[in-house]
């Protein structure tokens, strides 16, 4: 066997080992014992969400074994796993939003329908970032936490010719009008029933991003990127002049 030949499957044993770690980085090759602070954590979840059960899975791993003793992984009944750990003397987790994903998907779909006159509406809220586990009912936590990073779909029936620009741009700012001093981020997807993955398939696409009375950028993603067009930045008020919109 010639030194190219052996050194390739050297190479390829490496490779496979690296491959066969990579699972571990959420729980490592071993993880430390489980504290009685952190089996505190675990029956707080129990006391705080009682209509789900948690089950302790290991501590949060990096690749190759490296785990963090602090923060640890749990297993919910209804939403699968998520992380749990202290952010100074708080304990907090991506679970909450879990919890509530749902609750928030409903709540800004209903809003957000009447401005369009689809004919159906979906919302997807992908917002993992970690939360107090306290526990909120979904009114208070969707009022607390008004920074939502939503994709929403808006459906039209083949026969029910999608808005033209000018008409989306109005809807969105009336939209904005009515949510006042909420911060959000929307991806608006046009598209048609049935379709597949609407999220990459859509005919139409617009994004803004809001916050304290300023939109900080509004486009439409139809446009490649090197031709997208800013549709506005600026104050909401200078936005609603400049499309002769009435609050």
């Amino acid at each position: 066997m010639n030194n190219k030949v052996m050194l390739m499957k050297k190479i390829l044993t490496v490779a496979i080992a690296i491959w066969v770690a990579l699972p571990l980085f959420f729980t490592g090759c071993s993880s430390p014992p489980l504290s009685d602070e952190q089996k505190g954590w675990i029956a707080k979840l129990q006391e705080n969400y009682p209509d789900d059960d948690f089950v302790y899975q290991g501590h949060y791993g990096w690749e190759f074994g490296a785990t963090d003793p602090n923060t640890i992984i749990v297993k919910s009944k209804l939403f699968g796993t998520f992380r749990v750990w202290k952010n100074g003397e708080q304990l907090v987790s991506e679970y909450p939003c879990m919890y509530h994903k749902k609750a928030v998907e409903n709540y800004y779909s209903k809003s957000i329908s009447p401005y369009f006159g689809c004919d159906d509406i979906e919302g997807m809220y992908f917002e993992r970032e970690a939360k107090p586990i306290d526990y909120l009912n979904h009114e208070e936590y969707i009022k607390k936490y008004t920074a939502p990073k939503l994709y929403v779909i808006l459906y039209y029936e083949e026969d029910h010719e999608y808005p033209e620009e000018d008409k989306v741009v109005k809807a969105i700012l009336k939209y904005l009008v009515s949510v006042k001093d909420q911060k959000v981020q929307i991806h608006f997807y046009f598209c048609r029933p049935n379709v597949s993955k609407p999220t990459e398939n859509s005919d139409e696409h617009y994004y803004v991003h809001y916050k304290d009375g300023t939109i900080i950028y509004f486009t439409n993603y139809a446009y490649d990127y090197a031709e997208r067009p800013e549709i506005f930045s600026g104050p909401l008020e200078e936005a609603l002049s400049k499309y002769s919109i009435d609050k």
